[in-house]
């Protein structure tokens, strides 16, 4: 598929509850009931929110509320059916939205190769996923390396979907399909061409 999209993007605390129910679980679960295409929640290690309250895992006192982003990506008729109900679980932390591309299977042959002006690519995978016997996040971190991206992160999620199906992370588990994106940054004309 390729069509354009939207990337529905929540920023709040771990603590942040909502109806006795911790909100990165219902959003998780929202978008899981929904077979929201791709979402990941993403822990953060320092950050502050609206109250300008940092919060760091250096410090055991301020480690209790660390920040957590939730993103989900689907066409736009899909994520417009999720975002009043995301906009109730999340009232006091911040929500956003962005116009993306969703690009899958051959698809990606429609992608064009002229892209103006610097642009970033997210690339939503597994854990375990594999390229070639090498993990893909790692194959496809190396590929954009060799081909003079400007930068790119692998980020590793602790839940969300991948293809619809609800992925959590576990404490005892391989967390094989648990969900990952890389995102890079460059020059539209490189990014195009990878």
């Amino acid at each position: 598929m390729s069509a354009d999209a939207v990337k529905l993007t929540s920023y709040f605390s771990e603590r942040h509850r909502v109806g006795g129910r911790f909100v990165a679980d219902a959003l998780i679960d929202l978008y899981g009931r929904h077979e929201i295409a791709a979402s990941i929640l993403l822990r953060g290690t320092e950050g502050f929110g609206l109250k300008h309250h940092l919060r760091t895992d250096q410090s055991l006192t301020l480690s209790e509320a660390l920040p957590l982003t939730a993103i989900a990506v689907d066409t736009r008729p899909r994520i417009e059916s999720v975002l009043g109900p995301t906009l109730e679980l999340n009232p006091a932390g911040l929500v956003t939205l962005e116009r993306a591309r969703l690009l899958t299977g051959g698809a990606l042959a429609t992608v064009p190769r002229d892209l103006a002006g610097e642009t970033k690519l997210t690339v939503y995978l597994g854990r375990q996923e594999r390229v070639d016997r090498v993990p893909a996040f790692v194959a496809v971190c190396d590929l954009l390396h060799r081909r003079g991206i400007a930068g790119a992160t692998a980020l590793l999620g602790v839940d969300g979907t991948a293809r619809g199906r609800r992925e959590r992370a576990r404490f005892f588990s391989r967390n094989a399909e648990v969900p990952m994106m890389v995102i890079a940054v460059g020059s539209g004309g490189r990014i195009g061409r990878v």
